[in-house]
């Protein structure tokens, strides 16, 4: 061994740069590596300095909050009414504040093809190539080296301030509702999509290697694919190689000062045989000095599991495993892998591993020829024909050590041909997975009403009331705006996330009676939300005002409600005419409104008095849609709340004279349960009836103006009116409004 006395005197490093290169991404059988642990990688973070990662493939990244608005804070106003059943009701004015953000987030530090799901704080709030789940928008920079700034960032921080982050993939979302996560920018991931196809190992590598100035030469045919691969931005490109060279058994040599790539082969770098093997002192024993070192069985690992990103599990991590028999080595290996790999994938990789560490484990120190010094670290020697070789192993270079006139070689036994292994079957467990339903669109209706039983009037202004409802199972609920100039400028009226009851009538309904329970004509209805239903209830109950509901303009009551099908029921034991509305001469045909009348399922817009028979605009916007990409609706409010009601029970008297005397009992929009016997409240300013008197063919030929519910239609009215009094006359009577003028009318001949 005096040969190794001298070559410990006169060693010199060979290619020290490259072997530095070739050591630090070389696959090493006994290393325990633990990588970034993948929790750490579902972590949203806006800290100044925080490294940016590179990303290959497909990743689920958490990325890191560059810019930001802060808080937004809008405040909202809705009006309810409480009270009322013949109590005293009270307008109560409810003023919430909404929050929202702006705000960048920084995802990759080199270009990327797209982002397809984005999750916050767990919960899926895009599917890939869909809308956002939730009020907002969102735009991705794809880190293309000619990228523009972004123009919200520019709004807010000018021009000049606004830097365009070339080479950095981020995305900005604007106007971001926070309600759902506790008024906070929430944890959000994404599915970034680095490459359209998933890279070789040969790509990742040249990439990575070029970003440290390492040239490298790497065969790409038969390299295995990665489909996904996250490097953080504060490790060596070494880690992010490390794990690759699992996937594959590729041969890693330095070359020029660069590295080289390949696909293990039967074919060596060197070969040597035992007579060329004869470097030695004088007077040694003719033999090459070969020394090979067996690991310890204890120290070899009887199993190996693997950490990784599964895409079948939204790329949670997943843990897959390869062990040998019982009594086999003595511990176990966990390699905490930041890559995307299907299960069979990773438990190949694990099978792969503890493979190569069992086979490969021997370390070897040969003393040979200057041929040797050809070699460079990661290159292949075989050995033939010499008592300590191991047929079907060759030696793989570590280092090398020249002294004069011989070369001592450092290395581990390897393989001659490939031990890839075929992806074994692997199972990831049940996982439900997330989905984004449709949110589809806001079916809406604006209710123009009568004062509804326990709903205060209000001075001064009157109310409308918007139904929404949605026919897909996404739809969350809506929005309303309405405007009063024209589209200029829209109000908010409140947001609700209760569907309304509402559909259309699948068949004509006839007219009716006013007076009693309409036997004769039933009522077909086709919800417009799967689910909902409608209830039948007593008789009791529905003259105590349940089951009202509105069919056209008309205000109906129904007893029993009767399923027919899918959202298909019959109503019948009609009330018609409720609340003081008029029911159609020729009925309402197939395919009008029905909306269940339930105040609290509503939106309220509490309209000016002033506002009466001007056009308003109103528009309706689902939870999660832009109220810009929703066109407005005209309508023109009639203010039914404020139109009283019409008389009843009309009578008429003639007396001696030939004068007719007629009475009439008032009714009441506000408060009307008669609860004491004495007279409802009037309800209106002060008491005026409008009184025609209609001609045979229905024109008016005199108007009586009386401040009471009586009225007398003189014998000499009669005769100017008529020529002579006629036998019978035909009246109609109204209530007079200060707001509105006349209210509904009640005609009869008497």
């Amino acid at each position: 061994m005096a040969s190794l006395v001298l070559l410990a005197v006169a060693q010199a490093a060979v290619s020290t740069a490259a072997f530095a290169a070739a050591r630090a991404l070389a696959p090493s059988p006994s290393l325990v590596r633990e990588g970034p642990r993948l929790e750490d990688l579902s972590v949203q973070s806006s800290a100044l300095g925080s490294p940016i990662p590179l990303i290959y493939g497909r990743w689920r990244a958490a990325g890191n909050v560059i810019w930001s608005t802060g808080l937004i804070e809008r405040r909202e106003e809705t009006t309810e009414e409480v009270g009322g059943k013949g109590g005293r009701s009270q307008s109560v004015t409810n003023v919430t504040y909404v929050y929202s953000a702006s705000f960048a987030v920084a995802l990759a530090g080199r270009a990327i093809v797209d982002v397809g799901r984005i999750w916050a704080d767990g919960r899926l709030i895009r599917e890939a190539g869909g809308a956002l789940d939730v009020p907002g928008r969102w735009r991705l920079h794809r880190g293309t080296e000619d990228q523009a700034p972004d123009a919200l960032i520019q709004a807010h921080e000018g021009l000049d301030a606004t830097p365009a982050f070339r080479g950095l993939a981020y995305a900005v979302f604007e106007d971001l509702a926070l309600g759902d996560f506790g008024n906070r920018i929430p944890n959000l991931t994404f599915e970034v999509i680095a490459e359209s196809e998933a890279p070789t190992l040969t790509e990742i590598a040249a990439d990575l290697s070029a970003r440290v100035g390492v040239p490298l030469d790497g065969e790409d045919a038969g390299m295995p694919t990665v489909p996904g691969l996250f490097v953080p931005g504060d490790r060596p490109a070494r880690d992010g190689l490390a794990g690759l060279f699992d996937l594959a058994p590729v041969r890693v040599a330095t070359r020029g000062g660069g590295l080289r790539l390949r696909l293990p082969s039967t074919e060596a770098d060197l070969g040597l045989s035992r007579d060329r093997l004869d470097a030695r002192p004088a007077g040694d024993a003719p033999d090459g000095v070969l020394q090979r070192t067996r690991a310890n069985l204890a120290r070899r690992p009887r199993e190996v599991a693997v950490r990784y990103a599964d895409p079948a599990r939204d790329y949670q991590p997943g843990l897959q495993r390869a062990g040998r028999r019982p009594g086999a080595g003595g511990r176990r290996e966990t390699l905490d892998l930041p890559m995307t790999l299907a299960a069979n994938q990773a438990k190949a990789l694990a099978g792969r591993r503890l493979q190569r560490i069992w086979s490969n484990d021997d370390r070897m120190r040969l003393v040979g020829p200057m041929s040797l010094a050809a070699l460079e670290p990661g290159d292949r020697l075989q050995l033939t024909d010499h008592p300590a070789a191991v047929p079907g192993q060759d030696i793989i270079v570590d280092r090398l050590t020249i002294g004069p006139g011989l070369v001592a070689l450092d290395g581990r036994g390897g393989g001659t041909a490939s031990t890839a292994l075929a992806p074994p079957p692997a199972d990831t467990g049940r996982f439900p997975g997330q989905t984004v339903a449709p949110v589809g669109e806001t079916r809406w209706a604006v209710l123009d009403l009568p004062l509804l039983p326990g709903q205060a009037d209000t001075p001064g202004r009157f109310d409308l009331f918007a139904a929404l409802t949605g026919a897909a199972t996404g739809w969350r609920g809506g929005r309303v705006f309405w405007s009063t100039d024209q589209g200029d400028s829209y109000i908010s009226a409140g947001a609700t996330g209760i569907a309304a009851v509402m559909g259309d009538t699948l068949a004509a309904l006839a007219a009716g009676p006013a007076d009693l329970w309409d036997e004769c004509h039933t009522l077909t209805v086709r919800l417009t939300r799967p689910g909902q239903t409608l209830v039948s209830r007593s008789a009791l109950a529905v003259l105590n005002g349940a089951n009202l509901a509105l069919v056209g303009d008309e205000v109906i009551q129904f007893r029993t409600a009767l399923p027919v099908g899918d959202d298909t029921l019959r109503l019948d034991g009609l009330l018609r005419g409720r609340l003081g509305s008029a029911i159609p001469t020729g009925g309402h045909p197939a395919g009008s409104r029905f909306v269940l009348i339930s105040p609290g399922d509503f939106i309220r817009l509490g309209v000016p008095s002033g506002q009466r028979g001007r056009p308003v605009l109103v528009k309706a916007v689902s939870v999660g849609g832009s109220a810009e990409a929703v066109d407005a609706i005209p309508l023109t409010p009639e203010a039914r709340a404020l139109r009283p009601l019409s008389p009843v029970h009309l009578t008429g008297r003639r007396n001696a004279t030939g004068d007719l005397s007629l009475r009439w009992i008032r009714r009441t929009r506000v408060a009307g349960d008669w609860l004491d016997g004495t007279d409802v409240p009037l309800g209106e300013e002060r008491e005026a009836y409008a009184v025609d008197i209609l001609g045979p063919d229905g024109t008016i030929v005199r108007t009586l103006n009386v401040s009471a519910p009586d009225a007398i239609y003189t014998a000499a009215q009669q005769g100017a009116d008529f020529g002579t009094p006629p036998p019978t006359v035909t009246v109609r009577v109204a209530q007079i409004s200060a707001a509105v003028g006349r209210g509904r009318s009640r005609s009869a001949t008497l």
